[in-house]
């Protein structure tokens, strides 16, 4: 499987010192994720597909730099696992940059990694990514890696 770099989304346009706080963005519970394409590389996902039952947290903070710390860690549900075949599966994201544009929206970028499971625990599939995690003004947010398209997570994150 090919890892390819996401691009940054947004321009950075806080202006300040680099230690001071830009952005800092909290949450968590259960979620219904709903694919924002159709996934031309794997062919596994449609728009429009609803996947429920996705448990999410999410820790993060931006700096006036563009640096960033964090992480974020997801637990999909049955529908989204089995879709790829698995019986489970679990991403795992360290966030080390990320940027907040004018109008509010939060962009945090880092790796991932991603683990799937069968049925008697055993790894089936695992991968090192790119990561990305857009959250809009209002706390909605979507899920990008791998080469898969964006997820709209319905969860909300407080951002500020």
């Amino acid at each position: 499987m090919l890892v390819v770099p996401l691009l940054a989304v947004g321009a950075f346009t806080v202006a300040a010192h680099a230690d001071q706080l830009a952005a800092k963005v909290k949450g968590q519970g259960i979620a219904t994720m709903e694919a924002t394409a159709d996934d031309d590389v794997y062919g596994v996902l449609k728009k429009g597909d609803l996947f429920a039952d996705n448990h999410f947290k999410i820790e993060g903070k931006v700096n006036a730099d563009g640096s960033a710390s964090g992480t974020a860690h997801f637990v999909f549900g049955d529908e989204f696992a089995n879709a790829w075949g698995a019986d489970a599966m679990t991403l795992e994201c360290e966030i080390d940059t990320g940027s907040v544009s004018d109008d509010g929206t939060v962009v945090l970028q880092g790796s991932s990694f991603e683990e799937d499971f069968d049925e008697f625990g055993n790894v089936i599939f695992e991968e090192l990514s790119p990561c990305e995690i857009i959250i809009d003004p209002s706390g909605s947010f979507s899920l990008r890696w791998c080469l898969i398209p964006a997820l709209n997570v319905n969860g909300h994150l407080k951002a500020k």
